[in-house]
């Protein structure tokens, strides 16, 4: 007997699992798994954490009993944010640990609505809610369901729709239910929670209550639901939830307000605080921004800014709310998070041009995201970084085209997986997935299919969206399919659906002499996975001829020769100057720009130290009347109708601007000294430079790849030049016969 019981398997007992959850010993609870039931990747969240960090607190094992007594479940359990991994459930069986209730599993249910009455205790950081929540059926019917929310917070009752008592069991953040009778039911949840960690999203203070960023309500499979948020505050508070305000009333010496969402959405907000508020009408909606400290005259500028970006979205679809607000918070740990009719920042950021928070009202919100599969609302949420200032803003449209776009570098994070795939328990490398590289894919869709079939596409997925049903790449991929008319299911296999980037060189170049002109041949060989790519050379010629080839898509085979035509004489090409192909990107390829010019020393003209604090953002330091005799690496800050060597410095910039009075005038477009500006690169002899700026703005300019732009008084571009790739790896230099 005693040598079968060291054969036998370690008892899965309560303690046990504790111990290992909290050492981290993936191998060790693989030993006391069924084999049959449990994947050898089960517990690597133990490992990995979550994309934004859940888990680095460390995890616990929670036994739970089936509210109908069939069955019991081991709860691993870690302090959490609303965006980032889950609770880890296992059946827990005699014989071991079984199979895992995924996350996304929901029980033959769909939760459709929230009804929240939130009240506070700030002396006790206490936050106290009662939710009516309703489900219907959407398969057969369970004895039992599990809702989740963050451990932190403690069920003390659930009733049903008859205001009787119904069985429940709660292990950390999990809850099993005994399901009502019926295809539709409702149940009104009683819980709450102390707020008082600094370092963890939902706080409760003297002074507000912040639950962005918390899993505050009860959540089944991160499904999307309407919600209704009645918040009950000190007088003298003011409470934000999501949607429309319907109410906002004194009753016995409190304000209670109520919020209205009929969009269903899968990530909740809500917050209540002594906020000042500052609220400006731009045609039918209502900005606001709120804050407890912050300096109103900012609150001004960030209505105005979000008005615009709001309207440029209204060109793609209706915007669902009636408002749209910007609360700033000390509470929030870093970043910001949407909430789909306002967004919550951390102090410090405001005011700025967002066009990522706004982005997920649409992606995230009328197309809701759950983070289990992908972190794709927020790859349309970065592109849309950029999207707006090259098709959001008057200007020269071409300009801001090309200068607008982040350089599409591949990462190594970028080969953990694909990004169809990159959920909340990817681990970290799910962020660098879903917010850098899903966004470049989009960059290279557009490039590839058009921007009219991109925005069309766009339009066409919101307006067919099926309101309450989560998305996913295959949803868009789908669109587009059938919005450009091209099956480019290739794109979606190669840039979606495998990890990694594009690895390869072009070798063997040679030019030679044609009946029909010039031919430059090149061997494209892939290093890895071969891709199908859009290549572009830049072909450049003796007497300063040049042209902008773009090649036949690539067959996908691991080499192949390239051949480009040209009518002059070439001495160089350069492949993928615009950077549009996700890859290795040399840094020797970089041409010269505005953002990596502008890390040196800076010298403002005495008397335009405004200036420079409003281009720069920051109190310049040195300031004179007369230029500095080593330019190399400076940042000059002068009006030029003022200091007359600036202006000389200024005529150098080829095609540069010119002041007709107190405008400048480049490219087409013009404003005042007075509301907007310039900034460029100027090249000095021996491949030295410098930067010119000049002008006023509210904002600090915004630059993307721009090696010269003129900007509003917002810092929106409205001209750009940008300068293509001229050497690195796919730059070569040609001779005959080479």
């Amino acid at each position: 007997m005693d040598l079968l019981s060291l054969l036998l398997p370690q008892s899965a007992n309560l303690e046990r699992l504790n111990e290992l959850a909290a050492k981290r010993d993936v191998a060790a609870l693989l030993a006391l798994s069924r084999p049959d039931a449990v994947r050898p990747t089960a517990f690597d969240f133990l490992r990995t954490g979550g994309v934004y960090g859940g888990g680095r607190s460390g995890w616990t094992a929670h036994e739970l009993s089936d509210a109908d007594g069939q069955r019991k479940y081991a709860v691993f359990s870690t302090e959490m944010t609303c965006e980032d991994i889950g609770e880890q459930v296992f059946e827990w069986k005699p014989d071991g640990l079984g199979s895992k209730v995924e996350e996304r599993y929901d029980f033959g249910l769909h939760l459709d609505t929230h009804d929240f009455v939130i009240r506070m205790d700030p002396a006790a950081s206490k936050v106290m809610i009662e939710d009516t929540v309703t489900f219907r059926s959407t398969g057969p019917a369970q004895k039992s369901f599990q809702v989740r929310l963050g451990p932190e917070w403690r069920v003390t009752q659930v009733k049903n729709g008859s205001d009787q008592i119904v069985k429940y069991n709660q292990a950390a953040g999990t809850v099993s239910i005994l399901r009502p009778s019926g295809d539709q039911f409702a149940l009104k949840f009683t819980y709450e929670a102390v707020l008082d960690k600094p370092e963890m999203e939902g706080k409760m203070r003297s002074d507000e209550m912040m639950l962005s960023g918390a899993c505050w309500w009860p959540s089944l499979a991160r499904q999307a639901s309407k919600c209704k948020t009645t918040i009950i505050s000190p007088p003298d508070w003011r409470s934000f939830g999501h949607g429309a305000r319907i109410k906002e009333t004194l009753e016995n010496g409190l304000r209670v307000t109520t919020w209205d969402n009929q969009i269903p959405i899968s990530v909740l907000s809500a917050a209540s605080g002594r906020y000042k508020i500052r609220l400006d009408k731009y045609g039918t909606k209502t900005f606001w921004t709120a804050a407890i400290d912050e300096v109103p005259e900012e609150f001004v500028i960030q209505n105005e800014v979000n008005a615009g970006i709001i309207g440029f979205y209204e060109t793609l679809a209706k915007w669902p709310y009636p408002s749209w607000g910007s609360l700033i918070s000390s509470r929030m740990v870093g970043g910001a998070l949407e909430a789909y009719s306002f967004a919550t920042y951390a102090k410090g950021w405001l005011p700025d041009i967002d066009p990522h928070e706004t982005a997920h009202t649409f992606f995230g919100g009328v197309i809701p995201n759950t983070y289990l599969r992908s972190l794709w609302n927020e790859s349309f949420a970065s592109y849309f970084e950029q999207y707006y200032f090259r098709e959001g803003v008057p200007g020269n449209r071409a300009d801001l085209r090309l200068a607008f776009r982040d350089i599409p570098l591949g990462m190594p994070v970028f080969k953990a997986q694909a990004a169809a795939t990159a959920g909340a328990e990817t681990g970290s490398s799910a962020s660098a997935i879903g917010y850098g590289r899903g966004g470049l894919v989009l960059d290279m869709l557009e490039h590839e299919i058009g921007e009219v079939a991109m925005k069309e596409s766009i339009r066409t997925w919101l307006r067919e969206h099926q309101p309450g049903k989560t998305g996913e790449w295959e949803d868009f991929e789908r669109i587009v399919i059938r919005v450009s008319k091209r099956d480019i299911r290739w794109f979606f296999d190669q840039w979606l659906r495998k990890p990694g980037y594009s690895e390869f060189e072009i070798t063997d170049t040679s030019l030679n002499q044609s009946k029909a002109g010039w031919e430059v041949a090149g061997t494209l060989r892939f290093n890895g996975t071969p891709y199908r790519l859009r290549l572009e050379a830049l072909v450049e010629g003796d007497k300063g001829e040049s042209q902008l080839i773009k090649l036949p898509l690539s067959s996908g085979k691991s080499s192949e020769v390239l051949k480009v035509q040209v009518p002059f004489r070439p001495r160089a090409i350069t492949f993928d100057p615009w950077h549009r192909i996700m890859r290795n990107v040399d840094s020797a390829s970089y041409a010269p720009n505005l953002r990596r010019s502008m890390q040196g020393r800076t010298w403002v003209r005495g008397g335009d130290e405004e200036m420079g604090e409003q281009l720069l953002g920051a109190r310049p330091r040195t300031a004179g009347a007369a230029l500095p005799t080593n330019l190399n690496r400076m940042i000059l800050i002068a009006d030029p109708r003022k200091n007359a060597e600036f202006s000389e410095l200024l005529k150098k910039i080829p095609n540069g601007p010119i002041m007709q009075g107190s405008r400048i005038v480049w490219r087409g477009q013009s404003v005042d000294i007075s509301k907007g500006g310039f900034a460029g690169v100027l090249e000095l002899p021996d491949n030295q430079r410098c930067v010119l700026m000049f002008g006023h703005s509210r904002l600090t300019p915004q630059l993307g790849q721009a090696n010269g732009v003129l900007f509003d008084d917002l810092g929106r571009p409205l001209a750009a030049t940008r300068l293509p790739s001229r050497s690195g790896e796919l730059h070569f230099d040609l001779q005959v016969g080479s």
